[in-house]
């Protein structure tokens, strides 16, 4: 199976009871990657949410208006960014 790299991006994001909790083996395809783990109690997106994967030169894409999530949520990311509107 070749990798299958995917992005996420969502125009907000809430994340409620948020911790960090390190950096986890995460086995793929090719081998482990090395992975932030991150868990919470919920985990809400909106606004323009689309999902994007690339595998074997083929790009496929879903849209949604939203996503929720809740439970023991765990999050697995190589990378994350966007602009905290909570942080001081």
């Amino acid at each position: 199976m070749s990798p299958a790299p995917a992005t996420l991006t969502a125009g907000s994001a809430l994340l409620s009871g948020l911790s960090l909790d390190g950096v986890a083996d995460v086995p793929t395809a090719t081998g482990t990657v090395q992975m932030l783990e991150s868990s919470m109690s919920s985990l809400a997106l909106s606004g323009g949410i689309e999902l994007t994967v690339t595998q074997d030169g083929h790009t496929f894409a879903t849209k949604t208006s939203a996503l929720d999530f809740s439970g023991n949520v765990v999050l697995y990311t190589t990378q994350i960014s966007g602009a905290c509107s909570a942080c001081r």
